[in-house]
C-alpha cells in the first residue's frame, strides 16, 4: 500500500475524474490545501458556473472512455480518484446505455489507463454509492450487506465495484471503494433537494411533501472529501467503506428545516402520495463503524451547519444574479 500523509501531500500528484462536480471540487480543494499537484479530467466546461474557477489545478478535457486524452497526465499520479459518473437516477433509468457507458465502462477505461501507465504502488479510489445495497435486509446497513441494487444507477456502481475487486485480485492494484450516502453541499446541482426547495420557495412554486415517510442519510460534501483523502492514506486494498452521517432523516423534516432557515413565509406546500424508493425506507441508516475504526474518519458537519452553508451559497448566487 502506498503511503500518503494527510498533513502534507507536497510532491504527490492526484488525478481526479469528475473533478468539476460537487464532490470533486471539495476533494480537489482539500488536495490543494495539502500541497498536492492535481489533474482534473472533465468532459466539458459549459456549466453555468465553474466550481474550480481560480484554483491551481491542471484541467484535462476529455472523455473517460478515451484514455489517449489523458494517458500522459495519469502516468504521473500517486493516486487516482474516480468520481466521473452519471448520477441522476431518473436520467440513468431513461438512458441506461449512457449510464453504464459512463459509470461502468468508464471505470474499466480508467483502470486500464492506470494499469498500463501508473507506478505499481499508485492508489485507486473508486467512489461508489450506498445505492448498491438496494432494499435493506437489516439496519443499520454495514459493508457486509448484500449488494442488491434496484435501479440502473446503483447497479452500474455495483458492477464497477466488482470490476475494481477483480483488478485488485488479478493485477495486485491498490484499490479502495467508498460508498457515500446522499451527498449535499454548496454548489450542488439545482435538481437536488435543497436548491430545488429554495428555487420553488422564491418563486411561489408548489413544494411537494410526502404523505408517506421517506428517509435518507444526508452527508456533507466536505466530510466525504475528508473520507476520500483518509481512504487514500489508510484504506485497506480490496475494501469498501460506508461514508455517511449514520443518521436517518425524514425528508419532510429536512424541507421544513430548509424553509425555516431560509425564512420563507407562507410556502406553497402540498401533501402528495410520493412513494419512497426501496432505499428510502423509514429508519434507513448506514453503519460507519468500519470507516471510524480503519480510516479514523467521522463526519464533523451537523445537518444544521451543512444546510446553513448550502442555503447561504444559493442565496448569495441569487442575490448576485439580481444585483443585490
Amino acid at each position: 500500500m502506498s503511503v500518503l500523509y494527510l498533513k502534507d501531500l507536497k510532491g504527490k500528484t492526484a488525478f481526479v475524474t469528475g473533478g468539476s462536480g460537487l464532490l470533486g471540487s471539495f476533494i480537489i480543494r482539500r488536495l490543494l490545501s495539502l500541497d498536492a499537484t492535481v489533474y482534473s479530467l472533465e468532459t466539458n466546461r459549459t456549466r453555468l458556473f465553474d466550481r474550480l474557477d481560480g484554483l491551481k489545478v491542471s484541467r484535462v478535457l476529455g472523455d473517460i472512455n478515451e484514455p489517449s486524452a489523458y494517458s500522459n497526465e495519469i502516468k504521473e499520479a500517486d493516486m487516482v480518484i474516480d468520481l466521473a459518473a452519471m448520477v441522476n437516477i431518473s436520467q440513468c433509468a431513461s438512458d441506461p446505455a449512457a449510464c453504464y457507458r459512463t459509470n461502468t465502462l468508464g471505470t474499466v477505461s480508467i483502470l486500464e489507463a492506470m494499469r498500463k501507465n501508473c507506478r505499481k504502488d499508485a492508489k485507486f479510489l473508486y467512489c461508489s454509492t450506498t445505492n448498491v445495497y438496494g432494499k435493506p435486509a437489516y439496519l443499520p446497513i454495514d459493508e457486509a450487506h448484500p449488494l442488491l441494487p434496484s435501479e440502473q444507477y446503483g447497479s452500474s456502481k455495483a458492477a464497477s465495484e466488482m470490476i475494481c475487486n477483480v483488478y485488485h485480485r488479478t493485477y495486485g492494484m491498490d484499490i479502495v471503494c467508498i460508498r457515500p450516502s446522499s451527498i449535499y453541499g454548496p454548489s450542488q446541482e439545482k435538481t437536488q433537494l435543497i436548491p430545488k426547495i429554495l428555487s420553488l420557495s422564491s418563486t411561489g412554486g408548489k413544494i411537494l411533501k410526502s404523505k408517506n415517510k421517506i428517509c435518507r442519510d444526508f452527508v456533507y460534501a466536505g466530510d466525504v472529501a475528508e473520507a476520500a483523502i483518509a481512504s487514500c492514506e489508510k484504506g485497506k486494498p480490496g475494501n469498501a467503506y460506508n461514508i455517511a452521517s449514520g443518521i436517518s432523516m425524514d425528508v419532510n423534516d429536512i424541507i421544513d428545516e430548509i424553509l425555516a432557515m431560509a425564512k420563507v413565509k407562507n410556502p406553497n406546500i402540498e401533501m402528495a402520495d410520493l412513494q419512497p424508493r426501496e432505499n428510502e425506507c423509514s429508519g434507513i441508516s448506514f453503519s460507519i463503524s468500519k470507516a471510524k475504526q480503519e480510516l479514523g474518519w467521522v463526519p464533523k458537519t451537523s445537518i444544521k451547519t451543512g444546510l446553513s452553508e448550502t442555503i447561504s451559497y444559493f442565496e448569495k448566487r441569487r442575490d448576485d444574479k439580481h444585483g443585490k
